[in-house]
């Protein structure tokens, strides 16, 4: 009873603690900045569970995604203006883009910016920054590398030809789904080249270091302090023609608890939260002060396997997992029933209509006999690595479960919960563990970019998965015309070999959820790229 007092007592200075300092914040956004005034000037909180360790975009770690997607530098963003209906990759709308046009063999694009749009430092957007951007992300990122060449089929010579400062030709070997949409990833931002070349060196080609601390994109908001493990503070970039709210700054805060967050929320301390526990968002559905947005479902989580784990490498092994997890009781227990148990190898949205596809069931007796066929009666011992920072603050109750559920199999699961996100993200991107807690976390609602994800050789696929019948799948998938009879055979079948070669143990399909201020406005104009937040540029205070 003292310790859980004492953690009380803890909880509740660390909450005044974070209140204050974030009073000050505001405050000083208030009185401070030349013509602002308390009675006109607002301040955006944003709690985030980690910040990036890095401000440059293609250095991927935990909390990149929500920085970048702040700071929404990118050429398109998703026409959508409801949460109720989850964006898709073939209806966008230009951010840093007035217009654009395909050739007829769908070979180029021809893409024209805007012409209005300048960075912080002055400089205006031009087509050099978004060739200089590009050729720093592959140079720099595995992630823009794979994405540019293996899931969309960007010309490997000559991707981006500049035709003038405001347009550019986007070159393309083999013309996808994601050609356009692409450009909405944080990681493929676009940088002001002009000032970034300045603080490049003869070891450090692309300013790694400086971009490492400073922010230097087109987007609405600049970079004014970051603060490592406790904040980031950003402002309105004075460059940026477009229309914004009333918003004069946005804090993205570093708030680990899930229960400080939802209490900071409540408190009107903070204005946004995510990585709240599912009986959290349950609870404040019930509150006057809060709004909480349950939109459609754009990601699934994930019980990773490692397939180079001998026992793991056994198709009949993971398909025993599988079976010997119920769904239905994860949903209740680890989500409040907020979400639904992935049955099937896709997103429900990803499938055509009326397709035939495979699903997983419970059943632990043939999941017994299962284990028994690959020799493993006993079970094996399985340690679990996860944080909640991926796929969420569910973690915590969803490992449990999953320790107890898969008991009745023989299987002993050590939980190992990982001090941060980075840590898991480190561990995940070295293929160092044998079994994780994940998310598909879409970057692109796209059935063809989620099986892409889990295609061998991609670099998100660090559990040694090898199936060159899969990569066949994606591949014909890719050059499918979308909604083509050879599209959805080529869907079927990925989704089928999803649940026969159970390539991950899909758990359950997850909705975009998040929690803000009540009576924000303009929230159907933010939902920005992957949405997993609002954009504060949309919104405007009460």
């Amino acid at each position: 009873m003292s310790t859980v007092r004492s953690d009380r007592r803890r909880s509740a200075k660390m909450v005044a603690a974070v209140a204050g300092a974030l009073a000050l914040v505001v405050a000083t956004s208030a009185c401070g900045g030349g013509k602002s005034t308390a009675s006109t000037s607002h301040t955006f909180v944003m709690a985030t569970q980690t910040l990036p360790s890095s401000l440059d975009a293609t250095a991927f770690s935990g909390g990149t995604r929500p920085l970048e997607s702040l700071l929404d530098s990118e050429l398109f963003n998703y026409s959508t203006n409801s949460c109720d209906t989850a964006p898709s990759a073939d209806k966008l709308t230009g951010m840093l883009v007035d217009s654009y046009q395909s050739s007829a063999d769908r070979k180029s694009i021809t893409v024209t910016l805007k012409s209005n749009i300048k960075s912080q430092y002055g400089n205006a957007l031009t087509a050099d920054d978004v060739k200089w951007s590009f050729e720093r992300g592959v140079a720099l990122s595995p992630i823009v590398k794979f994405l540019s060449f293996n899931s969309a089929h960007f010309s490997k010579t000559n991707a981006i030809e500049v035709v003038s400062p405001t347009q550019f030709k986007l070159n393309l070997d083999q013309p996808t789904p994601l050609d356009l949409a692409m450009w909405t990833i944080p990681t493929f931002s676009i940088y002001d080249s002009t000032e970034a070349k300045k603080h490049t060196t003869g070891d450090d080609q692309w300013a790694k270091t400086w971009l490492a601390t400073n922010s230097a994109g087109y987007g609405p908001w600049k970079v004014d302090s970051f603060d490592q493990g406790n904040q980031i503070t950003v402002s309105k970039n004075p460059g940026w023609p477009g229309q914004v709210g009333n918003y004069d700054r946005v804090v993205l805060k570093q708030i680990t608890s899930s229960s400080d967050q939802a209490q900071l929320l409540q408190s009107g301390s903070i204005n946004y939260a995510r990585d709240l526990t599912w009986s959290q968002f349950s609870d404040l559905k019930s509150s006057g002060k809060v709004d909480v947005y349950q939109c459609s479902p754009i990601s699934r989580d994930w019980l990773v396997l490692q397939q180079k784990d001998p026992h793991l490498a056994d198709v009949r092994v993971r398909q025993a997992i599988s079976m010997a997890i119920d769904r239905d009781a994860l949903v209740k227990g680890a989500y409040s029933g907020l979400s639904t148990p992935a049955l099937d190898g896709m997103l429900a949205s990803e499938l055509p209509s009326g397709a035939n596809v495979q699903k997983t069931s419970y059943n632990v007796e043939q999941a017994k006999q299962l284990m028994s066929q690959a020799g493993l009666s006993n079970g094996f011992d399985l340690t679990l690595n996860y944080n909640a920072t991926q796929p969420g603050s569910q973690v915590d109750q969803l490992a449990i479960l999953l320790q107890s559920q898969l008991k009745q199999i023989g299987i002993n699961v050590k939980l190992n919960k990982l001090a941060s996100g980075n840590d898991l993200q480190s561990t995940h991107s070295s293929g160092n563990y044998q079994a994780e807690l994940w998310s598909s976390s879409s970057a692109l609602p796209s059935g063809y970019f989620d099986a892409g994800l889990l295609e061998p050789g991609s670099p998100n696929t660090t559990w040694g998965y090898t199936n060159k019948d899969y990569t066949d799948a994606v591949n014909a998938l890719g050059a499918a015309v979308p909604g083509s009879p050879e599209a959805n055979a080529a869907t079927e079948k990925i989704a089928n070999m999803n649940i026969s070669d159970m390539v991950v143990v899909q758990l359950a399909s997850t909705p975009n959820i998040f929690a803000m201020t009540k009576g924000l406005q303009g929230i159907d104009k933010a939902l920005g790229t992957i949405p997993i937040q609002p954009q504060p540029a949309g919104l405007s205070a009460p």
